[in-house]
This record gives C-alpha cells, sequence and structure tokens, in this order.
C-alpha cells in the first residue's frame, strides 16, 4: 500500500510562495484571476506576500528580479525566506542581509485544532527570540489560526 504523504504547512506556504516567485515576469494579480494562495484568509501576511511577489516579477518595476535570480542556489542570499521557530532565526537574518528586495517571514503555529500549537513557552520548536526579531524588522508572520483557511489539504483519491 502507498505510503500517504501530508505536506506540513511550513512546506505548503514555501511551496505557495516558491510558484508564485519562480513564475516567470507573472504580472501582479488581478482579483478576477485564481488566486494562487486560496487556502489563506485575506489579510496583511497574504496581501503582503502578494504584493511583495509582485514587485519581484514584473519587469520594469524597480524591484524586478528576472526568473535566474529567483532560483534558490547555495551560497545565495535568497528573497524570500521562511522559518518556523527560533532554530530559523540566524537563517532569516542572514537572508535580511544584502541588497535588493528580500521577503522575510515566520509560521507562528497557533492553531492546536488544525495542527500545533507552540511559541515561546513550549518545550519543542520554541518560538521566541525569532518574534520578538520579527516584530523590530518588521518581518511578516503568517498566524496559522487567524492567516490560513486550511491547514492540510483534503486527500486526493487513490490514483490522482
Amino acid at each position: 500500500m502507498p505510503m500517504k504523504v501530508v505536506t506540513p504547512p511550513r512546506r505548503a506556504v514555501l511551496a505557495g510562495a516558491a510558484i508564485l516567485i519562480a513564475a516567470p515576469s507573472a504580472p501582479v494579480m488581478s482579483a478576477a484571476e485564481a488566486d494562487p494562495l486560496n487556502a489563506w484568509n485575506e489579510g496583511r501576511a497574504k496581501r503582503e506576500i502578494t504584493v511583495f511577489v509582485g514587485r519581484v516579477t514584473t519587469p520594469g518595476t524597480q524591484d524586478y528580479v528576472a526568473p535566474a535570480g529567483r532560483i534558490a542556489v547555495f551560497g545565495r542570499r535568497p528573497i524570500l525566506a521562511f522559518g518556523n521557530s527560533d532554530g530559523d532565526l540566524q537563517m532569516l537574518q542572514w537572508s535580511a542581509g544584502g541588497s535588493g528586495p528580500r521577503f522575510l517571514g515566520l509560521v507562528h503555529h497557533t492553531d492546536a485544532e488544525r495542527e500545533f500549537a507552540y511559541d515561546r513557552q513550549s518545550p519543542f520548536g520554541r518560538l521566541d527570540d525569532a518574534l520578538d526579531e520579527a516584530d523590530r524588522r518588521g518581518w511578516v508572520v503568517v498566524d496559522m489560526a487567524r492567516d490560513w483557511k486550511t491547514v492540510f489539504p483534503a486527500a486526493r483519491p487513490e490514483g490522482r
């Protein structure tokens, strides 16, 4: 029997952002077009991600990044980075350095009903110093309970 793979929320965020960021010269999407983050509630986090992606993928804008510059390469600072614990803080700090457009975000696991909840006092996955740094630097904090309509997508029928 094939193993069912469940995509963790952090990967869902990164995958959605990667799809947006990797799209070659994608224009800013209108409300009438398909929503690439349809599992998200409307709010600051979703808005800031889509605005950033629009800026870096629209030719002629000051922050435009050519498709080759949107691909993750070891040793190159990413233009979009997410973390979800204090263990990711140094990666986020390093990613924030350098010139050019940058988007830094944290996924705050606040939804114990649909996943796990952990933050400042958690014995695992602690998110304390990174939350403070995000507040100081203006990084986007994605609150799972508030910002996501769907945490885990519905299971697909076998063979699809």
